[in-house]
């Protein structure tokens, strides 16, 4: 029977979702903003251990609980984020 107005069915595994160029757009442009500021986020830890404001621990730790929070396509764009000015893809990340 067809959903009634305003009413959705569930999500079924094989679903898939069609979508307007415009929602497409702003699709890629969240998946960037976030992928843009989880690998900030990296910068920001490592480069705040090699200055000695963080101990190793409290960087393992906060690049962890980055991580956790990560989804699977999220973890594999941060393994490849360059992490250094200059980098354009870091491929041998030491959790890659």
């Amino acid at each position: 029977a067809p959903a009634q107005h305003g009413v959705r069915e569930p999500w079924r595994p094989g679903d898939t979702c069609v979508v307007g160029p415009a929602s497409a757009e702003r699709v890629a442009r969240g998946t960037l903003r976030t992928h843009t500021q989880q690998a900030e986020v990296v910068r920001d830890v490592l480069t705040k251990d090699s200055r000695g404001l963080l101990t190793d621990a409290e960087a393992v730790a906060q690049l962890r609980a980055l991580i956790a929070g990560t989804s699977p396509d999220e973890a594999k764009a941060l393994r490849k984020a360059p992490v250094r000015p200059g980098e354009t893809e870091s491929p041998d990340h030491p959790w890659a």
